[in-house]
């Protein structure tokens, strides 16, 4: 089809065009990399000063003054201080799964650090939610393909009296 001059045309410009395309790529990429380091090196005394500054004892007691018993302060900035986050553990189990949730539950409370644990089931489901789903609900699978699971995390974290900001939500399902 092409003659051997045609070829040899066809080749350095396919090459010429890699090196263009890629040579260009490749340059971009080390001007990106000098600039990285560049700023690294430049910054490089601020990491430094802040490290020592974090280790030495007084700048611990400064950080621990600023702390107030009902607010921290820092930089300018109160934040309200409050008692730990309470652990929340939610499950969910029809008949069949009665003993294991039960079993759950007491394990979270004793060894699992938790602070309550609701054991939910089908009755916990408003009516209208279970009447729009019942042909899914009623699964076997998944105790009808899961539907359930967003169902009580959205409404466990939307209970005002059960859980405040902060406080932590686990599931065993």
């Amino acid at each position: 089809m092409f003659s051997s001059k045609q070829n040899k045309n066809l080749s350095s410009s396919a090459s010429a065009c890699f090196l263009r395309y890629f040579g260009t790529k490749f340059r971009l990429g080390l001007f990106a990399a000098v600039c990285f380091l560049l700023i690294i090196f430049v910054n490089m005394h601020r990491i430094h000063s802040l490290r020592d500054a974090s280790q030495t004892s007084s700048y611990v007691k400064s950080m621990a003054e600023q702390i107030d018993s009902k607010t921290a302060e820092v930089g300018g900035w109160k934040f309200p201080q409050r008692s730990k986050p309470k652990k929340i553990l939610i499950t969910y189990g029809e008949h069949c799964c009665k003993l294991a949730k039960k079993r759950a539950c007491d394990h979270a409370l004793k060894n699992g650090g938790f602070d309550v644990c609701i054991p939910y089931n089908m009755s916990f489901m408003s009516t209208d939610f279970v009447v729009a789903h019942q042909d899914i609900l009623q699964n076997r699978r998944g105790a009808g393909y899961w539907l359930w699971k967003p169902y009580i995390i959205f409404h466990t974290l939307l209970n005002d009296k059960l859980m405040q900001d902060g406080d932590i939500l686990g599931t065993f399902f």
